[in-house]
């Protein structure tokens, strides 16, 4: 899989797995644009938290359960909805990362970088 045009070499890091399933993530907009999928790194931010490989990727949660916690821990998020994709074999690479056990990092492969949002869909959680 090669990862987005603003990922470093050896991003994502080996040991990502395949990103397979469901995958929910926090936006703005209903439905979602591509802004709402826009890494810190394509956003030109850089907050000193993590690696310039996780900055490439996408904060994602995989399991439904995690979107309360998230929302507990980053209270933003309340304002935000959530959406959710189905991710087949070859569209990306995931990983959990960060201290908080339900974030992991989604790095998407450049063949749906530009169209990525398309597969999201905002759910009522």
């Amino acid at each position: 899989m090669k990862p987005s045009s603003f990922c470093p070499d050896g991003c994502p890091p080996d040991d990502a797995g395949a990103a397979l399933g469901t995958i929910f993530r926090f936006v703005q907009g209903s439905p979602p644009c591509r802004d709402d999928m826009r890494s810190w790194a394509e956003q030109g931010r850089n907050p000193g938290q993590g690696t310039e490989c996780q900055r490439c990727a996408l904060s994602v949660l995989v399991d439904e359960s995690d979107v309360a916690k998230a929302r507990n821990a980053i209270p933003l998020f309340r304002k935000w909805k959530v959406a959710v994709a189905e991710f087949m074999p070859g569209q990306g690479k995931i990983k959990q990362t960060g201290n908080n056990e339900w974030h992991h990092s989604l790095w998407v492969a450049s063949s749906i970088e530009a169209t990525v949002h398309e597969q999201f869909q905002v759910v009522p959680l």
